[in-house]
């Protein structure tokens, strides 16, 4: 039994060796995001990034920045002091990491995604395609330019700040749950693993000293209001002090430490004078820490507080617009807490915001229901020293997204250790719902509320990790991969000989699958290579999906060669860009046929295209043909001939059967085909009609859908849906009529041999149908 009565887990773990698996399973995945994260694409990190490099270039703070500029979303970095600036306690120690590197050439590598200026701007959702805040050049790929490797310095050291969190995270928890029930695992657990705190761990951003100072600043609250002690006071203020000189903030974190002190010193009946002092004292400390630098605001840049660089929202609109903006901000805000990536750009799948969204509300309503033993279970007052300061800071987020389009959710991550662990509590009140039965013995009753305790916080753990663990495959490689491959992605291409403009070539493609449906997707992948050291401008590829009629386009996308990761303005000669075109195809086209891809490049005029050299010799209006791809009907799509046959042509091909539509002087025979094997050569269909003496009196005589599905391209198992127009003599009575169909080579005219449903040779080479 534990303190109060409660009975003790049955199923004792060492808590360190807990705490040390979780803090490795948070160093790998934080190295999985780091990977896969190109350098600038966390939030603001350019900003930060300036800002550390100016103080490690210049030794001192920067002067008083000159206003915003009209421009995309995103910072871009001038030359000069930097136009972004805050407190400076991340930035002076980042810059003594960066310290002797060589770091030129920063701003000119700060490249916004070129869209913005097109008006291909990024939009927020699931498609992997343009989600890049900025454009990433070879600097950003071994062996690094210096200002990379500073950069990737001073990630490190932002990983290992949340490492300090999540240590916190544990110190916290152990508070709140000292007996060994997993608790503290689950919470921890639920920061260390939180995809989008992972994220923001690994990017330049004070974001991550701040959460790592709140966390352990909570851990002294609590120590402070269950333990009391002068050093612990004095800690918890240096603390404050330095949380302060990181972020502004940081003041939310003020309110909740004077309400722990003031519980302590009504818990311990200290006299009003101690009371006074203690907050003296503490103030005092604060302010020898970090006031320093407001006081440096307020002169330097006439803005104490440093909120001059923050865009604000445009003034106008009815209050009713606004607060419909701000729900929608404050849905930004959620989805980013739990998993939004690059800028907030990259979603997930909606399934995930509502399992979140439901933990969330378990653990919330789990406060409404007492706790289990008739008594607090954490140590008094501990609720209410966390449960304000979550609070505080959400409602400071509601202020912020009020005035600032910036809906994100780490600005709640200062809080995020108290709001795990008021989580967890809601699950654990939810779980001790069994409640005591006469006919089973009390101890059965025990070892079931631990089977179900363990089961979820197994549960929770593992779904946390294994969804953590699964976002830098499923959502920030294909977002930010680097098109750029070796020369062995060439191997299984189909090679090209195609040169575009003066240094551009094609030396590859390859689709998949090459037989589709309509509603699929086939992806076509081109593989390119800048020759000499020619400039090049930001080009646009385009790929079309069309039958042989170019002017009847299925699909097709225009975007960036490249993507906008890497445009050709930044691309190194002699690399290989390899770029993959999804293109759906619409469930309306017609099928079967062959479609084709037409490729071709332009700079800022989709009118004027790269002149194209393919194998030597020019090729009109620029445009390359690759392919082809086979679409073919689903077979339940295709209809049942109103008249069935049984006729096979050369053991190759049947006739399954006809449709007869006559309208005025046009009679239209829709031949029902099937591929029994792959037909070696391209077939000509006659369609002859004569009348009771066998004279001909019309005929169509053309390839199978007029050429768009030549029949050497079938396939075993097709059935293709074949018209041919005859057109009739005006007046004529088709009484005794009947048609003659069949197949012949061309251009020799050979006739393909042909056998009724009994097997007989027919004559003439030719099937007979009749008209009803």
């Amino acid at each position: 039994m534990t303190r109060g009565g409660r009975p003790r887990c049955p199923v004792a773990f060492p808590p360190g060796g807990i705490l040390l698996l979780l803090l490795l399973l948070f160093l790998l995945l934080g190295g999985l995001y780091f990977r896969e994260t190109p350098l600038l694409e966390t939030p603001d990190e350019p900003s930060h990034v300036s800002l550390v490099k100016y103080i490690a270039d210049m030794g001192r703070l920067p002067p008083e920045p000159p206003p915003p500029k009209e421009g995309p979303p995103v910072p871009t970095i001038a030359p000069g002091p930097p136009r972004y600036y805050a407190p400076p306690l991340y930035y002076l120690l980042g810059a003594s990491l960066i310290a002797g590197l060589e770091t030129d050439g920063f701003a000119q590598a700060v490249i916004p995604n070129p869209g913005w200026a097109r008006g291909w701007a990024p939009t927020p959702g699931r498609d992997p395609n343009n989600k890049n805040a900025y454009v990433h050049t070879a600097d950003q790929r071994p062996p690094y330019a210096g200002w990379a490797r500073a950069v990737r310095r001073l990630r490190s050291f932002s990983l290992l700040l949340g490492a300090i969190t999540v240590v916190g995270t544990f110190m916290l928890a152990r508070q709140l749950w000292p007996d060994p029930e997993g608790w503290p695992w689950v919470a921890t657990a639920l920061v260390a693993f939180n995809p989008a705190y992972l994220f923001v761990t690994i990017g330049v951003t004070n974001d991550a000293l701040l959460i790592a100072l709140s966390t352990w600043a909570f851990v002294l609250m609590g120590r402070l209001l269950t333990h009391g002690g002068r050093a612990v006071g004095l800690g918890l203020a240096l603390l404050l002090g330095l949380a302060l000189l990181t972020k502004q903030s940081a003041l939310l974190l003020l309110p909740p430490a004077g309400l722990a002190l003031v519980l302590q010193a009504r818990s311990a009946r200290w006299p009003r004078r101690r009371l006074l002092s203690w907050l003296l004292i503490g103030g005092l400390v604060v302010l020898l820490v970090a006031g320093w630098w407001y006081a440096h605001n307020g002169v330097a840049y006439g803005d104490p507080l440093g909120l001059r660089p923050h865009r604000p929202l445009p003034a106008g609109g009815t209050v009713a617009d606004r607060l419909r903006l701000l729900g929608q901000q404050v849905w930004g805000a959620f989805r980013s807490y739990w998993a939004a990536f690059g800028w907030s750009l990259i979603l997930v799948h909606p399934a995930w915001y509502v399992t979140v969204g439901l933990f969330t509300l378990v653990g919330l309503t789990g406060w409404l229901r007492p706790c289990p033993t008739g008594k607090p279970g954490w140590p008094p007052g501990m609720a209410w020293l966390l449960g304000s300061a979550a609070l505080l800071n959400g409602g400071a987020l509601l202020l912020w997204l009020w005035r600032t389009p910036a809906p994100y959710g780490r600005l709640l991550f200062p809080t995020l250790a108290p709001t795990a662990c008021l989580l967890v509590e809601g699950w654990r009140r939810w779980l001790q719902v069994l409640p005591p039965c006469r006919l089973i013995p009390a101890s059965w009753v025990t070892r079931l509320r631990w089977a179900v305790q363990g089961v979820w916080q197994g549960g929770v753990i593992l779904l946390f990790f294994l969804f953590a663990a699964l976002v830098p495959f499923r959502h920030l490689h294909p977002a930010f991969a680097s098109p750029v491959v070796s020369q062995d992605a060439l191997e299984g291409a189909i090679p090209l000989q195609a040169r575009f403009g003066d240094g551009l070539r094609l030396l590859g493609y390859r689709f998949a699958p090459e037989t589709a449906r309509p509603g699929e997707t086939v992806r076509l992948t081109l593989y390119w290579q800048r020759e000499g050291r020619t400039i090049l401008p930001d080009l646009t590829v385009f790929v079309h999906l069309t039958p042989q009629d170019p002017e009847r386009r299925v699909a097709g996308l225009d975007t960036w060669l490249g993507t906008s990761r890497y445009p050709t303005s930044v691309w190194q000669p002699g690399e290989v860009v390899a770029q993959e075109h999804p293109l759906r195809i619409p469930r309306n086209a017609a099928v079967p046929a062959l479609y084709w891809f037409r490729v071709g490049l332009y700079a800022d005029d989709p009118n004027r295209r790269l002149p194209l050299l393919a194998d030597g010799r020019p090729v009109p209006e620029g445009t390359l043909q690759l392919g082809p791809v086979r679409l073919v009907p689903h077979p339940r799509s295709i209809p049942a001939p109103a008249h069935p046959t049984s006729f096979t042509f050369d053991r190759t091909i049947r006739l399954n059967g006809y449709d007869l539509v006559q309208s005025g002087t046009t009679m239209t025979v829709t031949l029902h085909w099937e591929a029994l094997a792959s037909p070696p050569e391209d077939l000509t269909v006659f369609v002859h009609l004569l009348d009771e003496t066998g004279r001909l009196v019309a005929q169509h005589d053309g390839p199978p859908r007029d050429g768009n599905y030549p029949a050497s391209w079938w396939q075993p198992g097709d059935r293709i849906v074949d018209k041919h127009p005859l057109a009739l003599p005006a007046g004529v009575n088709l009484q005794g009529h009947h048609l003659r169909v069949g197949l012949y080579t061309w251009p020799d005219g050979q006739r393909l041999p042909v056998t009724d449903e009994g097997g007989r040779v027919l004559p003439d080479d030719a099937a007979t149908l009749t008209l009803p």
